[in-house]
């Protein structure tokens, strides 16, 4: 909400935190969402390490699809807003 207010130095703020607390306070239905935003912010600042985020969320789903049951895995890649969105920016950094 910060970064889309125009307050890009709030919102830079709030998603390092919210990463910074990952390894802490993982949110449960949505581990990637942190990292997604994080990139969104660094990307709209124009910062050079924007990718860092979200190869992070891509190490993550690649981690976290060998616990996914067969039958779910594509719509855990491919149907769940944030890992499909992570999965469209990754092929944009290739």
């Amino acid at each position: 909400m910060a970064l889309d207010a125009g307050d890009a130095g709030s919102a830079l703020g709030w998603s390092a935190a919210s990463v910074e607390r990952l390894p802490h306070f993982a949110p449960r239905e949505d581990y990637a969402r942190p990292l997604l935003t994080h990139h969104r912010v660094l990307s709209a600042l124009g910062r050079a390490d924007a990718a860092t985020p979200l190869l992070a969320a891509v190490e993550w789903l690649d981690l976290a699809i060998g616990e996914v049951p067969g039958a779910y895995r594509a719509s855990f890649l491919h149907v769940h807003p944030t890992h499909r969105r992570v999965r469209e920016l990754l092929a944009t950094l290739v």
